[in-house]
C-alpha cells in the first residue's frame, strides 16, 4: 500500500517487534537508479541514487546547450554529483537525445533492461567491404550455430561477397542476398585475391580463348601451378562464370 503525504509517497513496511509484527510509514524515493532526468540546469542524466543530503549523483550527465561531457561514474562509486535531486524531473525528449547523443560521442550506449552503460559494440566490416565465407563454414558444420548457416547459404561459399550493412542483431547482409541472410562476423574474413592452394582458379597462357578452370596449387617462380602439376603464365581466383566468359574474350 502507498500513501501521499505533503507531496511525498509512503510505502508500508512491516518490521519486526518482539512477537507482534508492526508496520511503519517509509518513504519512496521519487526518482530511481537508472530515470532519465534533467534540472533547470540544463544538465541532463542519467541517475545513480540519491545522496545524503538530496544530491543527484550520476552515471552519466551532458550538458543540453551542446557541450558534450563525457562524466561518468561507477555505480555507487561517484563522487561528483549535478545539483540536487529535488531540482530534477524527468527528461523530456530533448534532455533524452542529449543523453543518447552524448554516450554515442564517446561510444557508449545505454542498456536499459540491465540499467547500465556499455560500449557499442565494434563492427569489423563497414558497407562496401568485401568478403569471404571462411575455409570449414558450411550448413554440414554450421546449420546448428546462430545466426544458422542452412544449406542455401552455401552457394556463397567461395565467392567475393560486398557488405550491405548490419541486422538489428548484429548480423553481417550482403548486397548479393536478396534472401535476407544472415551472417555472423566470425564466418567471414576479408576477400583476398591472392590465390592460395586449394582456391579455384583460372589458368591460362598467352591465347586466353584456350583458359581452363582448375584448382591451384602453388606459385614457382613466375608461373602457377594447378593441381595437376602443370604451370601456366596467369592465374586468377575464379568468381563466376561471367568472370571466366571475360576471360575468354580478353575483357580481363
Amino acid at each position: 500500500m502507498r500513501i501521499k503525504f505533503n507531496d511525498k509517497i509512503y510505502r508500508l513496511k512491516e518490521i519486526e517487534s518482539g512477537v507482534d509484527s508492526l508496520m511503519e510509514l517509509v518513504e519512496e524515493p521519487k526518482y530511481n537508479h537508472g530515470d532519465f532526468l534533467m534540472n533547470d540546469y540544463r544538465l541532463a542524466f542519467i541517475l545513480d541514487r540519491e545522496g545524503g543530503d538530496g544530491e543527484a549523483y550520476y552515471l552519466f550527465c551532458t550538458d543540453m546547450d551542446g557541450e558534450v561531457r563525457s562524466h561518468m561514474q561507477e555505480r555507487e562509486k561517484g563522487v561528483m554529483y549535478c545539483n540536487y535531486l529535488k531540482h530534477a524531473v524527468l527528461a523530456d525528449s530533448e534532455a533524452t537525445e542529449a543523453i543518447h547523443y552524448g554516450l554515442k560521442s564517446i561510444g557508449k550506449r545505454w542498456n536499459a533492461e540491465k540499467k547500465c552503460i556499455e560500449d557499442i559494440p565494434k563492427r569489423k566490416f563497414k558497407a562496401g567491404d568485401k568478403v569471404m565465407i571462411k575455409d570449414g563454414i558450411s550448413s554440414k558444420t554450421h546449420e546448428g550455430v546462430g545466426p544458422k548457416f542452412v544449406s542455401t547459404m552455401d552457394e556463397f561459399i567461395g565467392k567475393k561477397l560486398m557488405v550491405k550493412g548490419y541486422s538489428n542483431d548484429g548480423y553481417v547482409l550482403f548486397n548479393a542476398d536478396y534472401f535476407g541472410y544472415q551472417f555472423a562476423e566470425d564466418w567471414l574474413e576479408p576477400w583476398s585475391e591472392e590465390l592460395k592452394k586449394g582456391d579455384l582458379a583460372i589458368f591460362w597462357d598467352y591465347d586466353k580463348d584456350e583458359a581452363t578452370i582448375r584448382l591451384y596449387d602453388k606459385k614457382g617462380h613466375e608461373y602457377h601451378y594447378d593441381g595437376n602439376g602443370i604451370y601456366w603464365e596467369n592465374a586468377i581466383k575464379f568468381e563466376s562464370k561471367e568472370q571466366f566468359e571475360k576471360v575468354l574474350r580478353g575483357e580481363i
